[in-house]
């Protein structure tokens, strides 16, 4: 996966992923300047997350984008937390906490 950092993001969210490329927007403290460095590292770990969907479970992109847009169309009725979708990428992203850390030296 390759990911982009950005000061300035065009979407709603905090990242975007098209399965292979990912754009994320840096989180910063509140009220500051300064960016959280943990805060950006979850949002990467999420979105590598939905990039290891894209090749385990949705495995074309007919599914990914179903997946994804299908589920976003949910969002005047559902919080987007509650998207499946989301809760497999969160699930995922939990078990990538210990490889990120190890990874940083």
């Amino acid at each position: 996966m390759t990911y982009h950092l950005s000061t300035w993001f065009p979407f709603f969210s905090q990242g975007f992923s098209l399965g292979f490329w990912t754009c994320v927007k840096y989180v910063y403290y509140k009220d500051t300047k300064v960016i959280s460095t943990l805060d950006t590292e979850d949002v990467i770990k999420h979105e590598y997350s939905h990039f290891v969907l894209y090749k385990t479970k949705y495995t074309n992109w007919f599914k990914f984008i179903w997946a994804y847009i299908g589920y976003k169309m949910l969002l005047w009725f559902l919080p987007h937390s509650k998207f499946p979708f989301e809760i497999e990428a969160n699930k995922i992203k939990m078990t990538l906490s210990d490889i990120v850390t190890q990874n940083k030296d």
